[in-house]
């Protein structure tokens, strides 16, 4: 019963970040309606399969409210963003949530260096560092890492 409720959280979970991931490249906007329900969906399901955990669900959600409510503060970002990370905390619990947010920094980290270096070799650094991309697709690869390094 753990093995199929995995695989079905883990379907849920990339389909989810597939669609952010795709709305937030292409019309810079998540669909917020998707992570609630999401939350929802998989909470229900891991309290029927004896998987819950208040607590460290609880502090998952606080972690990703928190941490992404002071990046789209102090360095812009939207409501979506917020919202897909406060449930994938809930979902994923405490420690998985902050392995995410490590990993998709890194990789947003790794992706700016390398736009940065590609346009200051066109002279355009300036550009570069005025442009903000998208952050659900670099979710998306953070939790592909993550599920990879399982």
């Amino acid at each position: 019963m753990i093995v199929l409720y995995e695989f079905v959280m883990n379907v849920l979970l990339l389909t989810a970040l597939i669609i952010a991931a795709i709305y937030d490249y292409s019309r810079r906007i998540i669909p917020i309606f998707i992570f609630p329900v999401l939350f929802l969906f998989i909470t229900l399901l891991s309290v029927l399969t004896g998987q819950f955990h208040f607590w460290d669900s609880l502090l998952g959600v606080y972690i990703g409210f928190i941490s992404f409510l002071m990046m789209a503060v102090f360095y812009g970002g939207g409501g979506g963003d917020i919202i897909m990370m406060s449930a994938l905390g809930g979902i994923l619990g405490s420690r998985d949530v902050m392995y995410l947010i490590f990993a998709s920094g890194l990789i947003y980290v790794v992706f700016s260096l390398i736009v940065l270096t590609a346009f200051s070799m066109k002279g355009k650094c300036r550009d570069a560092l005025k442009k903000q991309y998208p952050y659900a697709p670099f979710v998306l690869a953070g939790w592909i890492l993550l599920m990879l390094c399982k």
